[in-house]
C-alpha cells in the first residue's frame, strides 16, 4: 500500500529542496534485514531525482530517526516519467547522477563510464565504445547491468546496450612522457654506475697499501728474527769453551793428553 512520504516519516526535516522533491514522492515499501542493521526504503516519484538528494535523504534519515545507533539507511528510487523522455534526452539529463552513484559504489566503473562513447543507433539501442584494454573488458559487463538497472528497472524504459571495444591510440604526451622516464631512468643508472667504480678504486688503493704494509711487516719480523738468532749464539759462544766458537769439538783418545801434558813429558 503506498503512502505519501511524510506520512511515513512526519518528523523528519530535510532542506526545501528537498522537501518540495518529496511531496510528490510515495513510500510502497520498507524494510529491514534480520540483524536490523539495515533499512531499505522503497519510494516512487513522477519526477526523476538526482541522486545527490537521495544521498542526503538517507543520510537524514540514519542521523534523525536512529540516532546513536548503527542503522545503514538505502533508498531505492523508482520514476514514472512521461512520454517526453526518451533513453538518450534521459540520458543527458540524468548522467552526472548516474556519474555520481557510479563513483560512490566503485572508482572502476566510474572511470570506464567517464571514458565510454555512447551512441544511439535507434530510438531504444545504444552503442558504448570503450576501451580494448583487460579492465574494460572484465568491468564492461557490470556497465551493461547499471544501464538496464537504470533504464528498464527504475526508470521502465526499454533498453538494448551493445558494447565495441576500440583500439587506443597512445597519445603524443603519453609517449614523450614514457620516452622521459625512461631516459631518467638509464641515467640514474648511470650514476649508480660510475658512483660504484668511483667507490671500488679507493678500495682497491686501501688494499694495496694493507698488503704492502702486511709484507713490510712480514720482512721486518723476519730481519728480527734473524738478529735474534745472532744474538744467541754470540751469548752461547761466551758463555762455552773455545770448542763452540769454531763449530765442531776437539776429542783426544784414551791415554793421549793435551799438548800442555806433552810438553811436561819432554
Amino acid at each position: 500500500m503506498e503512502k505519501d512520504f511524510f506520512d511515513v516519516f512526519p518528523h523528519l526535516k530535510v532542506k526545501k529542496e528537498l522537501e518540495e522533491l518529496l511531496d510528490m514522492v510515495f513510500v510502497t515499501k520498507v524494510s529491514m534485514n534480520p540483524g536490523r542493521t539495515h533499512l531499505r526504503v522503497y519510494i516512487e516519484s513522477s519526477r526523476w531525482i538526482h541522486k545527490k538528494n537521495i544521498f542526503a535523504l538517507e543520510d537524514e534519515i540514519e542521523r534523525q530517526c536512529f540516532p546513536g545507533i548503527p542503522m545503514t539507511v538505502t533508498v531505492v528510487e523508482k520514476f514514472h516519467l512521461s512520454e517526453q523522455y526518451t533513453p538518450e534526452n534521459f540520458l543527458e539529463s540524468y548522467r552526472s547522477s548516474m556519474e555520481m552513484e557510479l563513483r560512490n559504489y566503485n572508482m572502476l566503473e566510474y572511470n570506464l563510464f567517464r571514458r565510454s562513447k555512447i551512441i544511439f543507433t535507434g530510438k531504444d539501442t545504444l552503442r558504448m565504445e570503450l576501451p580494448d584494454t583487460v579492465i574494460s573488458r572484465q568491468k564492461s559487463e557490470i556497465l551493461v547491468e547499471y544501464f538496464h538497472k537504470v533504464f528498464c528497472e527504475r526508470c521502465g524504459m526499454d533498453l538494448k546496450v551493445e558494447l565495441d571495444f576500440v583500439e587506443v591510440k597512445e597519445s603524443k604526451y603519453r609517449k614523450n612522457a614514457a620516452l622521459q622516464i625512461k631516459q631518467e631512468v638509464e641515467n640514474v643508472l648511470k650514476h649508480a654506475k660510475l658512483s660504484g667504480d668511483q667507490e671500488s678504486e679507493p678500495k682497491q688503493e686501501d688494499t694495496a697499501r694493507e698488503e704492502t704494509k702486511k709484507t713490510s711487516g712480514d720482512k721486518r719480523g723476519e730481519k728480527t728474527n734473524e738478529k735474534k738468532s745472532v744474538d744467541k749464539k754470540q751469548q752461547k759462544v761466551q758463555k762455552g769453551d773455545f770448542r763452540g766458537s769454531f763449530g765442531f769439538s776437539w776429542r783426544f783418545p784414551q791415554g793421549q793428553q793435551s799438548g800442555c801434558g806433552l810438553r811436561q813429558r819432554f
